[in-house]
């Protein structure tokens, strides 16, 4: 096990998620690893401060702004890729 295979498999490791024979992996290699260790113990924190916030009720239209919001991002991103590929044309 290494640290990236590891860091893939934090999150599920955390909340008991995974099979006992990656549990077993993991938790070698974190015994072994500060660094992954370390990454293991912030995310804790993360999910620690997440939790303060409880159930966030989103507005009635949130759908449309999000959905707004990303056709604008896309438009955004073909304008870029045109005006980029107009310049290797050149």
């Amino acid at each position: 096990m290494n640290c990236r295979r590891t860091k893939e498999y934090l999150w599920e490791f955390s909340k008991n998620l995974l099979p006992s024979d990656l549990r077993i992996e993991i938790n070698h290699h974190l015994e072994l690893c500060g660094k992954c260790r370390f990454f293991l113990d912030s995310m804790a924190l993360v999910d620690e401060e997440l939790e303060r916030f409880g159930e966030i009720i989103p507005s009635s239209n949130f759908d449309q702004k999000l959905n707004a919001g990303l056709d604008e991002l896309q438009r955004q991103r073909d304008s870029q890729l045109s005006i980029g590929h107009k310049v290797v044309k050149s």
